[in-house]
Order: structure tokens, then C-alpha cells, then sequence
């Protein structure tokens, strides 16, 4: 079991020389966690010198030291670089008799060193960076003691902490937990090691101390502590004078400043006698000491247990039995070889199957192994080494083979002579196991870190984070690098200068209005607020929905802000047009509807439910079969819904069926399809526009050409009519023709009134008038009543009316004798839904009335003509003596332009 001395070669190694610029430590400042770990590695070794170490390239660097000047020596000087191939402490004696130290200049010089004690300090990955050691100018035959030695790793592993936390200084909130833990690391290690620490401003003689030295004194937790009535006070009588010399010697500017000593006190609370031990360090500036601090640790048990090293040895055997390594003993003289049981409990060895010879033990290394570790130990055993380490494959007593790192230290005679060789070997398995299980998290959390980076780079809405000690944006993504047209880097008030941040209400903001600045400043979180923003490189201005919230840590304490940015002008224009859009929908005089793809109707504008007697509630439960009359819907379900859902639409005159009354409702039919994003058929959908105007516009039309046709007729009969009257009464032919004459010009005037002359209106005299032609102006028809205006529509049914009415007298009725008279009488009444226009036909003195057998086109036109226009009531009475028709509807109607 040999190891060789580290060479040369690990100095340089470019792995170890890589790791140690990684953490980027040398020639940076002192730092306390660093100087209370040598202060408190000088108090537990009870040395004069504590360093912590990092071997260089080409020198030695300390990041702290006490008792020791120089802040760093070339690599000859170095005795730490001999430790960086060791796992474990490395502890020469006397360096004098070293032969990798004897011929050193600090040994053979000042500072005269003698005795050396370091721990290596090894990176997670395993690599040496340097060592904690202590230094003393004594040597030291017994080395360390067992309680000192683990002190020593435990400091050491502290160190690794402090240097972690200076990897972590990227991220703020995990330097921060690192610091939390490495304190209350190194407040459970002291605690776990019964020490106390105190602290005394020399200048304000303000005296501190943590819970263990109250304890171990016996004061109160909470209340001021002073050096003379808590220190002195409590100490034994017998001891107090020589501790407060102590004292006094150690605040001396111009010693040591160093305090080591052991007293006993009497506990203020209980009177019990305890020793502690004291190690404190002055600290001086200008000439004067400024600080005094150290540590105290109860050393009763310590004293007792110097009284009786049998039971400190047969302590030592029984933490042998309880450790999970195997320890062996090699007596080098005699080839012997003692194990202790763990042996048997991690590699299955029964001590009755082990022969107790180094033989065995080389014999189950694996073959692979065996000559490098045989060539390795031998050479320590052979050279004037006293330390060995290394990893091997050993064999278990089931076949398997585990890892292993073992460790020896080489006991030397007086003659330097190897006789004696005591070593512990660790089972790795679980630690490479931890190893691989610690790499794939490793991968697992940069693949996590990535995926996190990525998802916030990529994210859809603008993100961006600012620092609360510099008010500066740290980190942003490139949505909101896009939305603000800044990047990271911008001061949290200055980057919103010259920006045109608004308020819904148009007041610009101030740097204190913005919600990142509130959460930073206020904690306040902040939740979609409107702001409308110009972009600082587009100058383009968009309204964002802005939610910032604070990050705390465990204390409460603002660290950041994390601020949401999204654009919501896009939202809020295609929400502004929907809303115009559905007031038009809502206000059109069309029926707009829309049907899912089973064609259940799901929404019917106010004026499509008013033209087909639809109600509100009923929208829902309706149908597109429902608006139809069911001898249409074999048309409808067979040429028009596949057309739709074909993708086409169907457009032509149809009918709905009037929900309330079951009247049909003629429509301009104009129905489509919906679509889906990706064009699968999803619904029906209609524009249709109520065409019962139009088609009483038709029918109109279709009367009046009817009329037309029958007027041209009359108009003829009438004419000849007229002339043969003319003609038989007349005394000579110049006066029969001037007659003739006048009677044709007013039958033209009145059939003015057919073909439109009164579009514009007129007055309801003029149109009686104009109605009954010459017959009115031979005095044979008289008009009473008020002479009002009615519209065109009206006027011109009206005057037909009359035509008709004065060609059927002339014809058959009053006019049809010279005696007979007519009398058109109009008259306005006051009615509930408004006043109403009478106007009365009475015929007298013509031949005796009798109803006709059948009705031709001239009673159509009188019945339906004038009431299908004014919307009112027309009767025909056939009295005996004389026709009387009489026409009613609202003045309204009359006066209508429509």
C-alpha cells in the first residue's frame, strides 16, 4: 500500500490550473469568511500559523493568513504543492527531517518552520486547488490530535464553500442561499464543535458573544455583556489574574497579538466549575489594536480524558468497530497484516477465511490494478515518503469487485526506516454512484436551464426583469426587446426618457408611475394595466396590458421585478371593428341570421326577429326548417341546404313564415356558408331583405297597366261619346268642333293624372277635380270639404278612382242623363290612431240602380285600387236612387310619400 509524492507535473496540470482560473480567487481581497477560518484553524491546532493556500502556476498565493507575512511565495518555497496528490491531510512532523522540506528556505531560515499540517482543498470534481494548513516553529512529533485533524477537514471543506459562493455571484438569489448556508454551515460547525466566538471592539470596549459563550458562562441569552463584570467576574479566583495578563499581553500593538490559554470559570447561573480553552487574535491599524476576537471551547472533557489515555484508547477501538472502512495495520517487519471488522461488513471477508498477510491483501486487487498499486505503495515504503493514497478495484468476498479508496500513513524508526504502515479503505461505490447520479442531474438541470431560456426567449409576450439594487434591467426577451425597441442593460428609470408612455386618459408617465419601478420600490404587484406605448426605435405607438410583480427573498426583501408585456392593439382594434360590426348587424333593416351545422338557429338581429314575429326567448329553440312553410321545405332541403354546405350560396326571391301570425313574409333570400379556420363547413348564414313593398309595387304596376289598358279603351268609347254628343246637339259644324275641342283638352288634363303628373303631390280639390275631368267642369259634379295635401301614390290612385267612378256614371249612372248630378264630399275625423280622411261618392237624379250581375275590371279598380294603396275600407252602396261609394283611412295614409 504505497503512494508516491506528488510531482511536479500535478502542478502543472492543465485540468487542475483550468479549474483553479474558474473560480477566479488569486490576487483578490481579503475576505472575513475567509480570515475567521484561518483565525479559527490557529485556535483549534493551537498553532501560530494558518494559511489557506492556492498552488499557482508558478507560485503560492494566500487568500488568508495569520501569522504569517508574505501574501505569497515562489512554488521552491511551497510545501502545499506536495499535498495536492493527497485525499487527505498531509502532516510532516518535523520539516527538517523531510527530505521534501529539509532543504527549504523558510525551514532552514526565517521563518524557521518546523511542523506542517494541510488539507487539501478539492474541488466536487475531485481536483486539488491548494490546502488549509496550520504552521507551527516547534516541531511536532504527535502531529495532530483526532478531534484536531477532523477540525481541520471540516474548516477546509468551508473554504470550498467560500469558493463556490464566488462562482455564484451571477446570480444574486443563489449567492445569496450560498452564503446563508456556508454561514449556517459554519454556525452548526461550530456548533457541532462546541465552540464559541467572541468579538471585542477595542476602541468602544463593546464585548459580543454568541449563545455558547453565554452558555459556557452561564449568563442570560439576551442582555449587554462586558469585560469586566461578565468576563472577569465569572472567572475562577485562582485564574483570574493571570487571564486578564493574558489579555492585556495579547491587545499589545507592538506583540504578538496573539491569546492562548486555558482557565476555569464558575457558571454565573449554576456555580459549576468547567475549563475552557481561549485562542483570540488582536487586530492593529495605525499603531493601535482596533478589534480583538476569538473562540472558547469547553475543554473539561479534554483535561479528564489527558487523565486516562486507556479509555482514550479504548474510545479510539470502538469508533475502528463502528466505522464503515476497512482499517488495516501492516507491520512492514514481519509482513503482518490486522483488519478490523468492517472487513467483513463491506466486502463479505470473514476474518477466519482472511490470512493476515499483505500478500492477501495485493492478491485481491483486480489484475488490472494490482502492479500499479504494488509499484505505487512500494515506493512511498522504499523512499521517505510517509503518506499514500490511491483507487483501486478490490475484490468482495461474493466475486464482485468494488471501488475503492485507500489511504496509508508510513510509520518510520528513529533511522527513517519504514516498520510500520496504518490505513483506512473507502468503499466508492456509493459515491460513484452519487457521482453519476450528481452528473445526470447536472445534465438534467443545464437541460432544464436551457429549455427554461428558451421558453423564455421564445415566449409570446414580452418579459423583462430589473434589479433592485441598480434599478437596471438585467434580463429581457426578445418579444419585449421588439415591444419597447430596447435591450437589457437600460437603467430602470432612465430607459423610459423620451418615451411615450400614456395613461388610458392621455397624461404621460412619470419614471415612479411605471409598474416595474412601483414593484421595485413599493412591492407592489401590478395587474394588467393599460398603457400605450411608443417604441423607442419604430416610433410606432400600441397599446400593452402591463402586470409587474416584486421577487422576495426569504426575509421579505425586494431582489427584483418581473414585468409582463402584451400587445393587445391587435385585441382591442379587431374587438372595436366586431362592435362596429355587430352595431351594424344590429341596427341593419335586414334580416341577418346564423345557423350551426345541424342548422339550429343561433342568432336572428332585432330586425329579422320583428319581420318573421320571432321573440327574443324563442331564438334558441328555432330552427332554419322552422322559417319555412312545410310544402317548401322539400325545395329547401333538396337544392338549397346542399348548396350551401357545398361551399356555394343560394340567392332569389323565397318566403318566411311569420312565427306569430302564419302569414308569409316575401324575402330576397341571399343565404351562405360558414367556415371554419381550416374551411371545414361549420354553419349557415342569411342576408335576406323584406320585398313586400316591392311586390305591391308589382302589383300596383300590374293593376295600373291593366288599367292602362282598359283606360285606352274608355278613353276612346269616351271620346266617341263625347263627340256623338257633341255632335247631336250642336247647331253647326264651327260650333260642334270648338266644343269638341274644349271637352278633349280636359280628358287630357285629367289623364294627366295617370300617367304620373302629380309625382310630387297635390292638393285633394285639384285631384277631384282632375279626377272627374269635364264632367266637373259642366257643373255636373260638385266638390265639398277641406282641401288638403296628399302624396303621389295616393293622388293618382285617387284620381283613378274618380275616373272610374265618373266613366260608370257617365255611362250607366247620374251622368248619363242631363238631369243627373254627382257630389264628392271629403271630410277629416278625429279617431283614436289619429284623424282620418272620409270622402264620399253620392250620385243623384240619374236612371233607378241596380247592383251588377258580375263585377268587371272598372269595380276591381275601385275596390281595391285606392284601398291597397291608403290601406283603409271602401264600400259600394247600390241604393235605388243613387250610387254612394265612400272611402276611409288614417290622413296619414292619404299623405303618404312612400
Amino acid at each position: 500500500m504505497t503512494a508516491s509524492p506528488t510531482a511536479l507535473g500535478s502542478v502543472h496540470d492543465p485540468e487542475r490550473l483550468s479549474a483553479l482560473d474558474g473560480y477566479d480567487i488569486l490576487d483578490t481581497p481579503a475576505e472575513r469568511g475567509f480570515d475567521d477560518i484561518v483565525s479559527l484553524a490557529c485556535q483549534l491546532c493551537r498553532t501560530p500559523v494558518a494559511l489557506v493556500s492556492f498552488v499557482a502556476r508558478d507560485r503560492q498565493w494566500f487568500k488568508a493568513r495569520v501569522g504569517f507575512d508574505a501574501c505569497e511565495t515562489p512554488l521552491s518555497q511551497s510545501v502545499c504543492s506536495h499535498a495536492l496528490g493527497l485525499d487527505d491531510l498531509l502532516v510532516i512532523p518535523d520539516l527538517t527531517l523531510d527530505p521534501r522540506t529539509a532543504t527549504n528556505t523558510l525551514v532552514t531560515g526565517e521563518p524557521y518552520l518546523r511542523f506542517y499540517a494541510g488539507a487539501p482543498l478539492h474541488t466536487p470534481e475531485g481536483i486539488a486547488l491548494g490546502t488549509l494548513c496550520v504552521i507551527d516553529h516547534e516541531a511536532r512529533a504527535e502531529g495532530l490530535a483526532p478531534e484536531q485533524a477532523d477540525a481541520l477537514r471540516a474548516l477546509a471543506r468551508q473554504v470550498m464553500v467560500q469558493l463556490e459562493l464566488h462562482r455564484a455571484v451571477d446570480n444574486r438569489g443563489q449567492a445569496l442561499a450560498a452564503k446563508g448556508r456556508a454561514e449556517e454551515q459554519m454556525r452548526l460547525a461550530t456548533a457541532a464543535a462546541g465552540i464559541g466566538v467572541w468579538d471585542l471592539d477595542v476602541t468602544t470596549g463593546d464585548l459580543r458573544w454568541d449563545q455558547r459563550v453565554r452558555a459556557l458562562f452561564g449568563v442570560p441569552e439576551r442582555g449587554v455583556v462586558s469585560y469586566e463584570t461578565s468576563f472577569l467576574a465569572n472567572l475562577h479566583p485562582d485564574d483570574r489574574e493571570r487571564t486578564d495578563a493574558a489579555v492585556q499581553a495579547a491587545l499589545d500593538p507592538e506583540g504578538p497579538l496573539q491569546f492562548d490559554i486555558e482557565y476555569r470559570v464558575l457558571a454565573a447561573d449554576t456555580g459549576e466549575e468547567r475549563w475552557l480553552a481561549a485562542r483570540g487574535q488582536g487586530f492593529a491599524e495605525a499603531g493601535r489594536t482596533i478589534r480583538f476576537i476569538g473562540t472558547v471551547r469547553d475543554v473539561t472533557r479534554r483535561r479528564a480524558a489527558l487523565a486516562s489515555l486507556s479509555e482514550t484508547e479504548e474510545r479510539y477501538r470502538l469508533a475502528a468497530r463502528a466505522t464503515t472502512d476497512a482499517i488495516w495495520d501492516w507491520d512492514l517487519a514481519t509482513n503482518h497484516v490486522l483488519w478490523n471488522e468492517a472487513l467483513e461488513g463491506a466486502y463479505g471477508h470473514a476474518p477466519a477465511a482472511v490470512e493476515p498477510t499483505g500478500d492477501w491483501w495485493i492478491a485481491h486487487i483486480h489484475p488490472d490494478d494490482r502492479p500499479r498499486i504494488d509499484a505505487s505503495i512500494h515506493a512511498v515504503i522504499d523512499g521517505a515518503g510517509t503518506a499514500w493514497t490511491d483507487e483501486y478495484r478490490f475484490l468482495r468476498a461474493d466475486g464482485s469487485y468494488a471501488p475503492v479508496l485507500d489511504r496509508g500513513y508510513l510509520i518510520r524508526d528513529a533511522e527513517g526506516r519504514a516498520c510500520r504502515m496504518i490505513g483506512a479503505m473507502l468503499d466508492l461505490s456509493a459515491v460513484r454512484a452519487a457521482e453519476a447520479a450528481l452528473r445526470d442531474s447536472q445534465r438534467l438541470l443545464g437541460m432544464e436551464r436551457a429549455m427554461l431560456r428558451a421558453i423564455f426567449q421564445q415566449a409570446p409576450v414580452g418579459i423583462s426583469i430589473a434589479d433592485a439594487s441598480s434599478n437596471w434591467t438585467t434580463m429581457i426577451n426578445a418579444q419585449a426587446e421588439r415591444m419597447l425597441g430596447h435591450g437589457v442593460g437600460v437603467p430602470g428609470e432612465d430607459r423610459y426618457a423620451g418615451y411615450g408612455a400614456l395613461h388610458p386618459d392621455g397624461r404621460p408617465y412619470v419614471p415612479a408611475d411605471y409598474p416595474t419601478m412601483r414593484a421595485l420600490r413599493n412591492g407592489e404587484t401590478v395587474r394588467e394595466e393599460p398603457m400605450r406605448y411608443r417604441n423607442a426605435r419604430t416610433g410606432e405607438v400600441r397599446r400593452l396590458s402591463v402586470s409587474s410583480a416584486p421577487v422576495r427573498d426569504e426575509a421579505g426583501v425586494t431582489l427584483a421585478a418581473v414585468t409582463v408585456l402584451v400587445d393587445v392593439e391587435d385585441r382591442l382594434r379587431a374587438e372595436a371593428q366586431a362592435t362596429r360590426l355587430a352595431t351594424i348587424v344590429e341596427q341593419s333593416g335586414d334580416f341577418i341570421g346564423i345557423a350551426d351545422e345541424g342548422g339550429r338557429v343561433e342568432y336572428v338581429n332585432p330586425a329579422g326577429r320583428t319581420l318573421v314575429g320571432l321573440t327574443d326567448g324563442a331564438v334558441q329553440a328555432a330552427k332554419v326548417r322552422d322559417f319555412f312553410f312545410p310544402e317548401d321545405l322539400p325545395h329547401v332541403e333538396a337544392e338549397i341546404v346542399p348548396t350551401i354546405m357545398e361551399g356555394r350560396s343560394w340567392v332569389g326571391d323565397y318566403r318566411f313564415r311569420n312565427f306569430t301570425t302564419g302569414e308569409p313574409v316575401p324575402v330576397h333570400y341571399n343565404q351562405f356558408s360558414l367556415r371554419s379556420p381550416d374551411g371545414a363547413f361549420s354553419g349557415f348564414a342569411t342576408v335576406s331583405r323584406d320585398i313586400a313593398d316591392r311586390k305591391r309595387a308589382e302589383a300596383l304596376q300590374d293593376l295600373l297597366n291593366n288599367e292602362l289598358s282598359h283606360r285606352m279603351k274608355n278613353l276612346l268609347a269616351m271620346v266617341q261619346a263625347i263627340a256623338s254628343s257633341t255632335l247631336r246637339g250642336a247647331t253647326d259644324v264651327e260650333a260642334a268642333r270648338e266644343v269638341l275641342a274644349g271637352r278633349l283638352i280636359a280628358l287630357g288634363t285629367a289623364h294627366d293624372i295617370l300617367l304620373g303628373g302629380a309625382a310630387d303631390g297635390a292638393m285633394l280639390e285639384a285631384v277631384v277635380r282632375q279626377g272627374v275631368g269635364v264632367q266637373e267642369a259642366g257643373g255636373r259634379v260638385a266638390y265639398e270639404g277641406p282641401d288638403v295635401e296628399i302624396g303621389p301614390k295616393p293622388a293618382l290612385a285617387l284620381a283613378l278612382t274618380l275616373h272610374e267612378l265618373t266613366t260608370n256614371a257617365v255611362k250607366y249612372g247620374a251622368l248619363s242623363v242631363p238631369e243627373g248630378r254627382v257630389t264628392v264630399t271629403a271630410t277629416v275625423i278625429d279617431a283614436r290612431d289619429g284623424p282620418r280622411l272620409r270622402i264620399a261618392w253620392t250620385e243623384v237624379g240619374g236612371p233607378r240602380v241596380t247592383a251588377p250581375s258580375r263585377k268587371g275590371f272598372g269595380s276591381r279598380l275601385i275596390e281595391r285600387g285606392l284601398t291597397a294603396q291608403v290601406g283603409g275600407t271602401l264600400s259600394m252602396d247600390y241604393a235605388p236612387l243613387g250610387l254612394r261609394c265612400v272611402v276611409e283611412s288614417r290622413l296619414s295614409e292619404f299623405q303618404s310619400t312612400a
